[in-house]
């Protein structure tokens, strides 16, 4: 996996958002085609989420059902580096779990304002353009 800072990580990914985690639990990855952006990040208040596939993605069932896993906070580190205050954690050897849960694309709570982008657009115009195309997507539905 790739870390926010770009780096390739062989390592367990967390977050203490659960919003952001069932993201990653419902998108199915083998739809993919292209890429996805995302992000949970923490303002000093609240976090801000954005979600965009590519209408290829898009159009190829990207939910399913899947799972969260509670693990062990205190063995993951929030990656350094990064100008943006991403709410992702890395564990870089294996954890067992504390617990599981099952859930399906209904407890998606942003999946209508998962927003469309082409591929290869640069990712600060997907960020610029977020709230305008999720917003025209949840209107046309």
């Amino acid at each position: 996996m790739t870390l926010w800072s770009g780096e390739q990580a062989r390592a367990v990914f967390a977050s203490p958002d659960p919003d952001w985690a069932v993201f990653y639990a419902v998108f199915r990855r083998a739809g993919l085609v292209g890429s996805f952006r995302n992000g949970c990040i923490a303002g000093r208040r609240t976090r801000y989420h954005y979600y965009s596939l590519n209408g290829q993605t898009m159009n190829n069932r990207p939910w399913t059902d899947g799972a969260l896993y509670v693990l062990p906070q205190e063995r993951f580190v929030r990656p350094v580096g990064s100008a943006i205050p991403f709410e992702e954690w890395v564990c870089r050897e294996p954890v067992a779990p504390l617990g599981k849960l099952g859930v399906a694309p209904d407890d998606f709570l942003y999946r209508n304002k998962v927003a469309v982008h082409p591929d290869g657009e640069p990712l600060v115009r997907t960020w610029l353009l977020y709230k305008l195309r999720a917003c025209s997507i949840r209107c046309k539905r």
